[in-house]
């Protein structure tokens, strides 16, 4: 029987190419593995659901591959390649710093900096919501930060840039990811109902299509939410065709307008510039004119 893979980690992207919506980040970036030329220390930081720790993931495969390819991408075929894959290598660490965020935490991390890479010529330390580090982790962080080893390198995740420490953010490479647009997420959208060989209905076409606007400008976790709700929600067979029926695409259009509801409901209503003043966008499914 065939291993379920829940949509939401079966396609989170496993290349650079294959990353959504941050096309000049991601080119910086396969320069870099190119040249050899790297930072001791990257800081990515941006909204939530913009590939952040997609990227890190991948940045930390290709700078430890041992045979990239020429555009910058890990080969996925040697063994520092495989074992990252098969999530069995010694050589990249991640630390949640929203549950890990004392001194213990970050002592127990150098104490892993100081052995050498076995496999790749890196140890790749990241750490995802660094902004949540108590202050004197951010101390003991720093210190190694100040005079790492050659083998040592740190890429740091996080959605508040404001809270990370002026000292830790002088000691690092930075890259801003943007929100991603609406013909991006529609793009993807498109991949991920194709590879699942559903034929969305023109109802959910509509529904989707005509409120991107408010997705790129509220919940960039949207393409995250359409990945795990589309297998499961029930289709309809016409012919040879598998597609969302209306009476069910419905539920999928409610449930992922709840998003944009619980994230007003925290923020406010969301409002996008229109030449003349402000618009609000219609939630999911309703008609232009009604909103």
């Amino acid at each position: 029987m065939e291993e379920y893979i829940v949509s939401a980690r079966k396609y989170r992207p496993m290349t650079f190419d294959s990353v959504v919506g941050q096309s000049a980040l991601t080119t910086t970036l396969k320069n870099a593995v190119k040249s050899g030329k790297l930072a001791h220390a990257y800081l990515f930081c941006g909204p939530r659901g913009v590939g952040k720790t997609t990227c890190a993931r991948i940045f930390a495969k290709a700078i430890n591959c041992e045979h990239p390819k020429e555009d910058g991408e890990a080969c996925n075929e040697c063994e520092s390649c495989k074992s990252f894959n098969e999530q069995r290598s010694y050589n990249i660490f991640e630390l949640d710093a929203a549950s890990n965020n004392g001194v213990d935490h970050i002592k127990e991390l150098m104490e892993k900096t100081r052995i050498p890479p076995q496999i790749g010529k890196y140890k790749v330390f990241i750490i995802d919501e660094v902004h949540m580090l108590s202050r004197d982790a951010f101390n003991a962080l720093l210190k190694i930060m100040e005079e790492p080893p050659e083998h040592l390198l740190f890429i740091l995740a996080t959605t508040e840039l404001h809270k990370v420490p002026a000292t830790i953010l002088s000691r690092c490479q930075r890259f801003s990811f943007k929100r991603l647009l609406p013909r991006d997420i529609q793009q993807q959208l498109l991949h991920i109902a194709q590879a699942e060989q559903i034929d969305l209905s023109p109802e959910v076409s509509k529904g989707i299509y005509s409120n991107f606007a408010i997705i790129s400008h509220s919940k960039n976790e949207f393409v995250a939410d359409f990945a795990m709700l589309l297998p499961g929600m029930p289709k309809a067979q016409v012919g040879s065709r598998v597609i969302l029926a209306p009476e069910h695409a419905k539920r999928l259009l409610a449930a992922l307008n709840d998003n944009i509801t619980r994230y007003e409901k925290e923020f406010g209503k969301i409002e996008l510039p229109q030449q003349g003043g402000a618009r609000t966008v219609a939630p999911f499914g309703t008609p232009k004119g009604e909103a």
